[in-house]
């Protein structure tokens, strides 16, 4: 190695210089070259963002992880900024085993990047302790250990495993797509192949979790987080896409580095609810957005227990069935406060195993007895 790098080193001194003029915000705080940053990764572990608004969202997830799945996986817990997270709430995360505090700023320059709500996400994977990181949002709720999610088959070929979003075709031209075509010249096959390429919806992905391998596919976090930085978040991408979900696969894409959008349709999970009388459909669905492993069974929701995070509800949903997306569903199958899916068919209502069950009622006494959300 020492060899290689003395006979290249014009070269190697070259990419260093390219590479701090693409991510100068990477450099001067916690490293001072690429090799250190990417030797400060180590293992799998599981990365949830947070501040003080989502607080509560975040304890509950890690105490559903830590004291029911009683997952081994390591958390490390991101915010950005001093006032992001209170002393005393950090306090209350590290007090579960295993759990590390990180404040984001303490890594990369804030002055160019300014993480602010979603853009926080690909920067918080990337400067994870973790080479494997699952990435969940404080309100995604598990009934399945999240390290299951490192066994997919997509996974262990490219490094990442993203989740599908909702299909919701748009009648009027779709600017989020006009915009992407005009720079995606000659796509991934991937992308080529998706929904939001082929026209079929405008949101292609659900961040609401990630699954990234940094070892290999540290290329594409790079350019997702280069489409993340301040002015190009604010001055392009976000007019044109919905905060950061569709900048996962654009940025692999755009970095030419293949990625893998499960193929599992999303599912619904909730109850069902009478719709109004005007309504020529008898019944709907209402819950959360909900996914599922190869084996078609619910891994996680995002959403958590409560009717509406957005309104700061304290009102706990019931989950008794989930509905599987079909293809050709469009928005007129959605409405939304609360977001609820319309039911044709009997047939299409599948009901939550008894396990499953059990395990949602166990979650909830927990938190009836906690009193974390409520």
């Amino acid at each position: 190695m020492l060899k290689y790098q003395k006979e290249n080193k014009p070269l190697i001194n070259l990419f260093n210089k390219v590479h701090k003029n693409l991510y100068p915000w990477i450099y001067g705080k916690q490293f001072l070259a690429i090799d250190e940053f990417i030797g400060s990764y180590k293992g799998r572990g599981i990365v949830i963002c947070t501040g003080s608004f989502h607080f509560k969202y975040a304890q509950s997830t890690i105490d559903t992880l830590r004291n029911l799945l009683r997952t081994k996986l390591p958390i490390e817990v991101f915010y950005n900024g001093e006032n992001d997270l209170t002393v005393e709430e950090q306090q209350t995360l590290q007090a579960y085993p295993n759990v590390y505090i990180s404040n984001l700023s303490d890594y990369f320059n804030d002055d160019i990047i300014r993480c602010r709500k979603w853009s926080i996400k690909p920067y918080a994977i990337l400067a994870s302790r973790f080479t494997e990181v699952i990435l969940i949002d404080a309100d995604s709720l598990f009934i399945r250990d999240p390290a299951e999610l490192f066994k997919s088959k997509g996974y262990e070929e490219t490094g990442t495993l993203f989740f599908r979003d909702r299909t919701l075709p748009k009648n009027s031209p779709n600017d989020s797509l006009l915009w992407f075509k005009e720079w995606a010249k000659n796509p991934l096959e991937e992308t080529k192949s998706s929904r939001f390429w082929n026209g079929l919806t405008v949101h292609e992905m659900d961040s609401s979790t990630v699954v990234i391998n940094k070892e290999k596919a540290l290329l594409g976090l790079l350019s997702v987080c280069k489409l993340n930085e301040f002015v190009i978040r604010e001055g392009m991408v976000y007019r044109h896409i919905y905060g950061d979900k569709e900048t996962f696969w654009m940025g692999f894409d755009m970095a030419r580095q293949h990625y893998y959008m499960s193929p599992q349709p999303i599912t619904f999970i909730g109850s069902i609810q009478s719709t109004s009388q005007n309504s020529s459909i008898g019944k709907m669905l209402c819950g959360h957005i909900a996914h599922t492993m190869e084996d078609g069974h619910i891994i996680f929701w995002n959403g958590h227990l409560v009717v509406d995070k957005v309104y700061n509800s304290s009102s706990i949903l019931d989950f008794d069935y989930y509905i599987v997306e079909k293809d050709g569903d469009d928005h007129r199958k959605w409405s939304n406060d609360p977001v609820c899916y319309y039911i044709n068919s009997e047939e299409d209502i599948i009901p939550l195993s008894e396990d499953e069950k059990s395990f949602i009622d166990m979650i909830k006494e927990r938190e009836y007895h906690n009193r974390i959300l409520l």
